[in-house]
């Protein structure tokens, strides 16, 4: 369900994920399933999250709120390899 205003912080998730959608246009001749959303951990460490990308949209599904990136990787396809187009 959608969250409004609450009072504090939201910093666990209690094993839960939130669908999160930014703004997304996927360029001309590029395929969906290559779009992936990903976060840099402290380690270094690269976290690939299930993504999907349609309608302008780019959307994940997040194990925590922090600083992501959308980037398009041919070397792997997103985890559902939905929205071909």
């Amino acid at each position: 369900r959608p969250l409004g205003p609450s009072p504090g912080t939201i910093h666990d998730f209690k094993g839960g994920t939130a669908r999160v959608s930014v703004k997304y246009d996927l360029p001309s001749g590029k395929l969906a399933r290559f779009v992936q959303m990903l976060y840099l951990n402290p380690t270094g460490a690269v976290e690939r999250f299930v993504t999907t990308c349609a309608d302008g949209w780019g959307t994940g599904l997040l194990n925590h709120f922090s600083e992501y990136a959308i980037v398009y990787d041919t070397a792997e396809s997103n985890a559902t390899g939905e929205a071909e187009e």
